[in-house]
């Protein structure tokens, strides 16, 4: 009897340890689950919760602009522009120039505060002598900073259970696993957090796209003028150009060519022997 009872310690044993492991990747799978549906879950309804958050935070709007117009003098105006961006908390994020004989053009984005953004629109637009386009932009992106930030919260408390599950593993098996869904649930957590970082940057600076042109006045008068050597030799120039063109293209359609030839060359043989037929007949 005492036999048995001894044989049954290590059987005990066994189950207990296999009861804990099976209870361990209980946990771990569970977690998982979690880390996948927690969000959508809460978040598939905004509820009064999200409506009241919304209207205690106030709403996240983002606010672009773009303008098309016509300036006097494209370099004063510059200057101008300049100081307005100053004057109004703003910076020029990108700039870029064209000349097109009969039109300087210049495209300008400007990033300013939000609190800013319509000041600013306004005395830029002071600065033109004809407003050719002006369109206003008003996103609202409130909801998606509260679900991106209730996602980023549930995340965080998954990311936290699973280091106290690393904590429990007793194998380099479950630290492998753990260490795993760790690290998807860290990578979607940087996603929605540069997803978010993103959003508040758009939000708290907004974005104004200026195009301005000058319109050139006797631009012609101002190229130089061809002498009649240089007429002359670009009139040669022209002419042998349209030759090879002319040229490639017979080469390209000699198929359509030839059988143009040979339609013509068949028309004329019937044509000739209907004659002949009709001499014959009379």
């Amino acid at each position: 009897m005492m036999i048995y009872k001894l044989l049954l310690i290590p059987c005990f044993m066994l189950w207990a340890c296999n009861a804990q492991k099976a209870e361990y990747a209980g946990s771990l799978g569970h977690l998982a689950e979690v880390g996948a549906d927690v969000a959508s879950e809460q978040l598939a309804a905004p509820g009064a919760d999200a409506v009241s958050v919304k209207q205690s935070r106030g709403a996240k709007l983002i606010k672009t602009a773009d303008l098309r117009m016509q300036v006097k003098d494209m370099e004063a105006t510059s200057g101008k522009l300049e100081v307005l961006t100053e004057q109004f908390d703003a910076y020029i994020s990108s700039s870029s120039e064209s000349n097109f004989g009969y039109e300087i053009n210049q495209q300008i984005e400007i990033r300013v505060k939000a609190g800013n953004f319509d000041s600013l629109l306004q005395n830029i637009i002071g600065l033109g002598i004809y407003l050719d386009r002006k369109t206003v932009n008003v996103q609202d992106v409130t909801e998606q900073f509260i679900d991106l930030e209730a996602r980023i919260k549930n995340k965080k408390a998954v990311e936290q259970s699973f280091l106290e599950l690393m904590k429990k593993a007793k194998s380099v098996d479950e630290i492998l696993k753990v260490q795993t869904e760790l690290g998807n649930v860290r990578s979607e957590i940087e996603s929605q957090e540069g997803r978010l970082k993103y959003l508040q940057d758009q939000v708290s600076y907004s974005t104004l796209r200026v195009e301005l042109f000058q319109k050139v006045k006797g631009y012609e008068a101002a190229m130089p003028g061809l002498t009649f050597m240089e007429k002359v030799t670009g009139g040669f120039k022209t002419g042998w150009d349209t030759f090879l063109a002319i040229i490639v293209f017979l080469i390209e359609a000699w198929p359509f060519v030839l059988l143009l030839i040979l339609t013509i060359f068949m028309l004329k043989w019937l044509f000739r022997k209907s004659g002949r037929e009709k001499k014959a007949v009379q």
